[in-house]
């Protein structure tokens, strides 16, 4: 198994080892390899490497612009250390503000994230939340933070794929293994009190026009053991930015 520990030596050559000897696997023993990495990935204690697992091994990406490959996996975590890092503040942090630009692909990362969440354990319910719905649920658009979540899930090998259920009037994608679901929601959503939330991505949050607002009504329905994650291309020094640099 690829060792993604934190400070694990030579990342670089235990990943290549493992391509080669995926290169060289009959179509039944890859199948059967995958199947071993999945439950790996699913009883992993250390809830950060089994999330890196997840991303690293398992997570495609979309890319507009290769119509004849679309679908990529992430770069090699020891070229982008920086993903790495995330994802362990992520695993253990209850608020998570992060600032973004367009390539370093923040957002396909934190809806892998909260996927592999959605996969891995029973009765999770994560708002995916964006200034307009459209911007949030299933889509159409291409891109729609909810798209993003059932393409990664599409794109799973076949032995692995888990099932799911579309709710599209409601923007809601539910798991058949775990019942654990994820809703697409606007910035303007008032609907918090409906449902016990275990997690909020939202995207762009320095373009919502009330963040802050929408921040309080969400986080006190968030249980504990709850995780509240805010992205956002930079826009000023709104509340956003104070928040993210404590500078509130």
């Amino acid at each position: 198994m690829l060792d993604l520990k934190k400070g694990s030596p030579e990342p670089e050559m235990a990943l290549k080892d493992a391509q080669r000897r995926l290169a060289n696997l009959t179509a039944a023993e890859l199948e059967a390899q995958q199947i071993d990495l999945w439950e790996d990935m699913l009883n992993e204690p250390d809830a950060a490497l089994s999330a890196k697992m997840f991303t690293f091994g398992f997570a495609k990406t979309f890319d507009p612009h290769d119509s004849s490959t679309p679908a990529k996996p992430f770069p090699e975590p020891f070229d982008r250390p920086g993903l790495v890092e995330l994802i362990e503040l992520w695993a253990n942090s209850s608020l998570l503000l992060v600032e973004k630009s367009r390539q370093e692909l923040i957002s396909w990362l934190f809806c892998t994230l909260y996927t592999w969440e959605t996969i891995r354990y029973r009765n999770k319910f994560t708002f995916f939340q964006a200034r307009k719905l459209k911007d949030a649920g299933l889509g159409p658009p291409k891109l729609a933070l909810l798209w993003r979540a059932k393409f990664i899930i599409n794109n799973l090998p076949g032995a692995i794929r888990p099932s799911y259920k579309e709710h599209r009037r409601d923007h809601i994608l539910e798991l058949d293994s775990t019942g654990s679901s994820i809703m697409g929601i606007s910035a303007d959503f008032d609907g918090f009190r409906l449902y016990t939330g275990s997690g909020v991505l939202a995207d762009e949050l320095a373009y919502q026009p009330n963040a802050e607002g929408g921040f309080q009504a969400v986080h006190p329905t968030l249980g504990e053991g709850c995780r509240y994650t805010g992205i956002s291309s930079p826009n000023g020094k709104n509340w956003f930015y104070r928040k993210a640099y404590d500078r509130a």
